[in-house]
């Protein structure tokens, strides 16, 4: 057998090392598992599978995980997924969203994970569980009296005839 060389080991210990900072498996343990082991991925794919005759909005469903969630999740194999990583996309995505999306996709992960549960494509426990959802305000503050819709109706008058309409309908 020939020896190896330096460069290539190097190489070698590169490529473990960025897998490991993007927090993946290096490649040598990651070739060895994925014949038997899942990502996120395989199950949201399966999931949507399953419910494209029956989920009237699952091409919606489909591209909004694609473009927000497959990034944070889908290359993680299920068994490695934790509350904490569920905690940290739900961080991650409260960031940028409402707390109303934030809980739909929490609620999207939860139902991928009982879907996989229920056809056996998953043996673990449902890292979703017992997260705790963003509270959702969607109240609205108050409506205008009718000494104030006068009062702005009064303001328009002077504004274009189209502005005045959209408000006085």
């Amino acid at each position: 057998m020939r020896g190896l060389r330096e460069n290539y080991c190097n190489q070698k210990r590169k490529e473990i090392m960025v897998s490991l900072r993007i927090g993946e498996l290096p490649p040598i343990l990651a070739n060895g598992k994925k014949k038997h082991e899942k990502t996120f991925d395989n199950l949201a794919q399966a999931y949507f599978e399953d419910k494209e005759l029956i989920n009237k909005s699952n091409h919606k469903q489909k591209a909004r995980y694609e473009s927000q969630l497959k990034p944070l999740i889908g290359n993680k194999y299920t068994t490695q997924i934790t509350k904490s990583d569920i905690e940290k996309i739900q961080k991650e995505l409260a960031k940028t969203r409402a707390p109303k999306t934030v809980s739909l996709y929490l609620q999207f992960i939860n139902t991928v994970f009982n879907h996989a549960i229920s056809k056996e494509l998953f043996s673990g426990v449902n890292p979703v569980q017992g997260i705790q959802e963003q509270k959702v305000d969607n109240k609205r503050e108050r409506f205008l009296t009718v000494e104030e819709v006068k009062k702005l109706l009064d303001a328009l008058e002077d504004q274009e005839e189209s502005t005045y309409l959209f408000y006085s309908l």
